[in-house]
């Protein structure tokens, strides 16, 4: 409500020339304030309407409630303390602070609404507080800064004092120290020793003496008398060899079939350990390129079609392409900002600037 009891409108919308998204606030004559940095630029005043612009790929700070972790809290409030700084210095103010009230895209965040002719619902400072809590959820207890944005709200710090307090703020809570990495002790085996002369054969063995004794006998044989060879030596001689036929130590023979045995088990165990090494061997696992999205739909057993309108630089998706299905993951190549159409059946289709990545993904409300 207006400062002259007049129900205020805040409207949605896109601009028919250049497709950026805008508010519109009706009724509202003449022109509006000068705007500052941190708050909705004023695009122009009509003749019953205010007309704010949207900074492009920013999206409502809603979508990351209870998912934005504490860096990016941290930069959002450093950014609205200077928002109300920059709106006190040029005599103007809110009045009705709310995380629903906020835009942002990456680290930088919008206050919507501001400097507008209306009557306040509750000092500034609580309201910038309050809509920090309701984006930090369930870890607004365990961020370093939280307690100095408390003692904000409540009045206990001025401004300047909680801005110079999280100028130095640390993001979060120092992480414990990690255990130290054992290091197991390895034990190298002892080098073998290689020569490079080569060593003399081993003295032949000596062979061993029979058991039996060798006993040689050797006869004359004479030729008939007158014969012209009768005074040539005879040379030939009969040898007698006693041995036993048996050796004098125990013989081994082999046994074929218990060899071929373990021949077959072994190359049964060599196949086995290969398989095994086969099977166990580490997989090259598929790389990801590119950043996911997680969507989902309200209602949520309603199923769409998303298709890209508008890609950042370097992005090779095709415009007017439909890319997936939701509700459900949708891939995006490059990072940046995008507006996508999400078609449903039986309802009206829905644009929506997306910053990608985002961790917390996007629900769809479906009208």
């Amino acid at each position: 409500m207006d400062t002259e009891g007049r129900v205020l409108e805040a409207w949605l919308g896109r601009d028919s020339r250049t497709g950026i998204g805008v508010v519109v606030y009706r009724p509202l004559e003449g022109e509006p304030p000068e705007a500052v940095a941190g708050m909705l630029p004023w695009l122009e005043g009509l003749e019953s309407a205010w007309i704010a612009e949207i900074p492009v790929a920013a999206v409502e700070a809603t979508r990351f409630q209870g998912t934005a972790d504490p860096k990016r809290l941290l930069a959002w409030a450093r950014g609205l303390l200077e928002t109300l700084g920059r709106l006190q210095e040029a005599g103007l103010s809110h009045g009705n602070i709310s995380a629903e009230r906020l835009w942002v895209r990456g680290p930088r965040i919008w206050l919507e609404g501001a400097g507008l002719p209306v009557q306040p619902v509750k000092p500034d400072p609580q309201g910038v507080v309050e809509a920090l809590r309701q984006l930090a959820g369930e870890s607004w207890s365990h961020l370093l800064f939280s307690t100095e944005l408390e003692a904000f709200a409540q009045g206990k710090l001025s401004l300047e004092e909680v801005r110079e307090r999280l100028a130095g703020e640390p993001v979060a809570e120092a992480e414990a120290e990690s255990p130290a990495i054992l290091q197991a002790v390895l034990e190298e085996e002892p080098t073998l020793a290689v020569r490079s002369t080569e060593e003399p054969p081993p003295p032949s063995a000596p062979v061993p003496k029979s058991k039996s004794q060798l006993r040689v006998e050797s006869q004359p044989v004479r030729l008939p008398e007158g014969s012209p060879e009768e005074e040539m030596p005879v040379a030939p001689r009969r040898i007698r060899i006693e041995d036993p036929l048996e050796p004098s130590f125990p013989v081994i023979e082999p046994q074929p079939h218990r060899r071929s045995l373990l021949h077959y088990l072994g190359v049964l165990l060599l196949v086995v350990a290969v398989g095994l090494a086969v099977w166990l061997w580490p997989r090259p696992q598929p790389v990801v390129s590119g950043y996911v999205v997680e969507f989902r739909l309200d209602p949520p057993e309603a199923k769409g079609r998303i298709e890209i309108l508008e890609a950042p630089p370097g992005s090779t998706m095709e415009k007017g392409r439909t890319i997936a299905e939701v509700p459900g993951p949708v891939q995006f190549d490059k990072a940046g900002a995008y507006r996508v159409r999400i078609r449903v059946d039986g309802r009206e289709p829905k644009e929506v600037l997306l910053d990608v990545p985002t961790p917390g993904g996007v629900t769809i409300r479906l009208q």
